[in-house]
């Protein structure tokens, strides 16, 4: 299954309720001054402080808390308890889990992470920064199928990031949808990355049946930003939402 998406990430809020065709996407922004970083500090666990204190520099120390205070209080929001109340265990290759039917998967990339929500349903979510310094080709062939990445090697010299973003990213939010992150060999399964197609798992060399079984879609975030979403089962539709860290919304 395959989606183009229609950005509207200041789209008016529905409330924290979800139903089972309902995913909800927020945006984060990760600079944050003094005061906010307190107030997400203050609902941490230990764990988080204690992994927020190893960061060797101050920004990053400061986006690690901000991505994780926020998900703390959305997650919180959405199953009716206090944020410091809500516990987060994590699964195989460190994927973030909670016990209740609330799913939902985090990615972050220089000033932005996304963090989707979604019922009984297991999702992945990838974002990442567009960087133009890297050797591109030589990623491609390393890590994607060989169609994968002659679709890249041979793209339209303007385009070239683009495509190569748009398979990084469906594959990422794949393997973390799956729960393997980077374990898992990316060139085992083929995305689409033409920026003409649309999102599409189109091959899973395991079992032929299996990229039938997900949706996929892709977004972007400002211009310099690429993502991609990834659901097990039907389409569903997707609510996409910015985080205002000066809004009285959820208060700590």
């Amino acid at each position: 299954m395959s989606h183009y998406i229609n950005n509207k990430w200041n789209a008016q809020f529905s409330g924290f309720e979800l139903v089972e065709n309902i995913v909800h996407i927020w945006s984060v922004p990760l600079s944050i001054d003094a005061k906010t970083q307190n107030k997400y500090w203050s609902v941490l666990s230990d764990e988080e402080k204690s992994r927020a204190n190893r960061y060797k520099f101050d920004i990053l120390k400061t986006k690690f808390i901000a991505c994780r205070g926020v998900l703390r209080l959305l997650m919180g929001a959405y199953l009716g308890i206090d944020a410091n109340q809500v516990e987060i265990s994590y699964i195989k290759n460190g994927k973030p889990n909670h016990h209740s039917n609330l799913e939902f998967n985090v990615s972050h990339s220089e000033d932005w992470a996304v963090i989707g929500f979604t019922l009984d349903t297991i999702l992945g979510i990838d974002i990442e920064c567009i960087k133009r310094n890297i050797e591109f080709e030589d990623i491609a062939r390393r890590f994607f199928s060989l169609e994968e990445s002659k679709l890249v090697i041979n793209s339209p010299k303007e385009q070239l990031a683009l495509y190569f973003y748009n398979c990084w990213t469906r594959k990422e939010a794949f393997v973390k949808a799956l729960g393997d992150g980077l374990s898992f060999p990316l060139d085992q399964f083929e995305v689409s990355c033409v920026p003409s197609d649309p999102p599409q798992l189109l091959k899973t060399k395991w079992d032929k049946t299996e990229a039938t079984k997900w949706s996929l879609w892709g977004f972007e975030k400002d211009q310099d930003y690429v993502g991609a979403i990834t659901l097990k089962g039907p389409s569903k539709e997707l609510l996409y939402y910015t985080w205002d860290h000066t809004s009285p919304t959820l208060e700590v």
